[in-house]
Formats: structure tokens, sequence, C-alpha cells
């Protein structure tokens, strides 16, 4: 997967996990409500176009459980694992390879 492959909405996603911040400080770096900014996020409503940069590893991974629809807590449970460690998975805290061999890439 490649940065052009992604929505605008899910490189404004990946630029604030970059980042560490929550919604609502990155819609204040945007000076919009953070309504907006969610909207934004989830390709509801059309947001700025940025380029991040490429993508990283664990980045492929946390695209593919947002488009298969599932959170952390979620993917945990398809995957046997508690959402902890699928947080440090996705935050390159930890092995990606049960990401890995989870989806099949």
């Amino acid at each position: 997967m490649l940065e052009e492959d992604l929505s605008n909405g899910e490189k404004l996603y990946l630029f604030r996990k970059r980042i560490k911040e929550l919604p609502h400080v990155t819609a204040k770096r945007y000076n919009v409500q953070s309504i907006t900014y969610r909207q934004w996020e989830k390709d509801e409503r059309k947001g700025p176009d940025i380029n991040i940069g490429g993508m990283f590893p664990r980045e492929v991974y946390t695209i593919l459980r947002l488009r298969a629809g599932d959170t952390m807590v979620d993917l945990g449970h398809r995957m046997g694992k508690d959402e902890k460690e699928i947080r440090r998975m996705e935050a390159g805290e930890t092995s990606l390879r049960p990401l890995r061999e989870f989806w099949g890439i």
C-alpha cells in the first residue's frame, strides 16, 4: 500500500497519529471545530489535501484495520489478543509479525 492509495481522510488520520494529537487539538491546528475535523478524517467532508511523505509498515496495518471497520478491541478479539497489544503494535512499540500474519501481507 502506498500513500497514493490512501483517501485524504486516511492521510489526515495518519498525520494526527504521527504527531500524537487528539482530534480536538488537531482541529485547533486547522482552525475548525472538532466535529469538522472528525468528518474530514472519516471522508464525510472534504478536508485539506496533505502529503504525508510515505507510509510506515505499521501504518499499513492501521489502515487495513480501519478499512475493515474494526476498532482495536475488535481486531484484538479476532486475533486472540487484547487491545493494549494491538495498540502497541500499531504504535511500532512491538513486533508487527502478528499483524503481518493476520493480514497475510
